[in-house]
């Protein structure tokens, strides 16, 4: 779905909403296995990360 144009909105875009189309258009068309295996190795580092000061505690 196409956005509305500042015009029709009546407002400027905002530097984030740029950055943001930016993002999209460079990473949008990776697939969603892609994402879920990236989203997991995050979650699995963290964990790790925490747990080791877990067992410090």
């Amino acid at each position: 779905m196409p956005r509305p144009a500042p015009s029709e909105t009546g407002s400027a875009p905002r530097a984030g909403g740029r950055l943001r189309a930016s993002v999209l258009e460079a990473v949008g068309g990776l697939p969603s296995s892609f994402w879920w295996l990236f989203v997991s190795t995050l979650v699995n580092r963290i964990g790790g990360f925490v747990l080791t000061f877990v067992t410090l505690a």
